[in-house]
């Protein structure tokens, strides 16, 4: 299990630096959107029902689990409001252009 996380970290990390290396511009993904918004909504019921039940078993390990589950969440709160930023740098402005503001340089 950890040797796949480790190259799941490595081929995240390639990729990342590989598209900021050929300056690709970002592109929206409506797959993305939507399984950030459903793990919006879904991670903070599961860290409550998690915790609930680390309390009912007195497993500190599911409590650990649960913090951990809404880490997760913080996280989709996080992406959410860059997503929400950047389509707000994206309308129009009342002099008629964009502000482009995460684009990358030519």
């Amino acid at each position: 299990m950890a040797a796949s996380l480790f190259l799941l970290a490595f081929y995240v990390t390639f990729d990342a630096l590989h598209t900021l290396w050929a300056r690709e511009q970002p592109r929206f993904s409506a797959v993305g959107v939507t399984l950030l918004a459903l793990s919006f909504v879904v991670m903070l019921w599961l860290a409550r029902a998690k915790r609930a039940l680390a309390h009912q078993l007195g497993s500190e390990a599911m409590r650990a689990d649960a913090v951990q589950t809404t880490a997760c969440w913080w996280l989709s709160v996080a992406a959410l409001a860059g997503v929400g930023l950047k389509l707000a740098a994206l309308v129009e402005t009342d002099a008629g252009w964009r502000a482009e503001v995460w684009a990358a340089a030519p």
